[in-house]
């Protein structure tokens, strides 16, 4: 949740001023289709349950944070010329699960002939930076540069009390 939620959230809130400052701009949040794996309804967003620590319901947890702060984000920028889009880049070859060192195989090797190149798992990232368009549609999630639908708990579960415990969250962190 740090790496992959708090970290996105701090920076883009401490960019928000010069991106309102611009004449457009846009808050790209790469987000996973595993977000449908997240738990549902989940009330403390920093915490789980003892004992029942699962990474890819972690993973899932904070994938889905990102589409819901995405949202939430685009729903604060209303009436501004910044928007923000989270997207879903597919499967890449990017060495997830090896904690960066190279040596180390990756628990997806078996399905690696499976994953896309990194340059093609940017392409829909790339797109929402460039694509004006897209500034007519905030708050999307997207799949190959298309709109795409969220899991059913991105609509139900509460993006405003995730950005709630984020802030709280990082002024705890920050000592704010």
């Amino acid at each position: 949740m740090a790496v992959n939620h708090l970290v996105a959230f701090t920076l883009t809130l401490r960019l928000l001023p010069q991106l309102k400052a611009a004449p457009a701009g846009r808050v790209v949040a790469t987000s996973s289709g595993s977000h449908f794996s997240a738990p549902s309804g989940i009330v403390d967003w920093f915490s789980d349950e003892a004992g029942k620590y699962r990474h890819m319901a972690v993973y899932g947890k904070a994938k889905l944070a990102t589409v819901l702060f995405t949202q939430e984000l685009s729903r604060s920028l209303a009436g501004t010329t910044v928007t923000a889009h989270s997207f879903h880049p597919g499967f890449v070859r990017s060495g997830f699960g090896t904690g960066g060192d190279p040596a180390k195989k990756s628990p997806f090797e078996c399905i690696a002939f499976l994953a896309i190149s990194p340059a093609k798992g940017a392409e829909t990232g790339v797109f929402l930076i460039d694509a004006a368009d897209v500034a007519k549609t905030p708050g999307l999630y997207w799949v190959k540069r298309k709109p795409a639908e969220t899991s059913k708990e991105a609509t139900a579960v509460s993006a405003s009390r995730l950005w709630e415990q984020s802030d709280a969250a990082v002024r705890k962190i920050l000592s704010e």
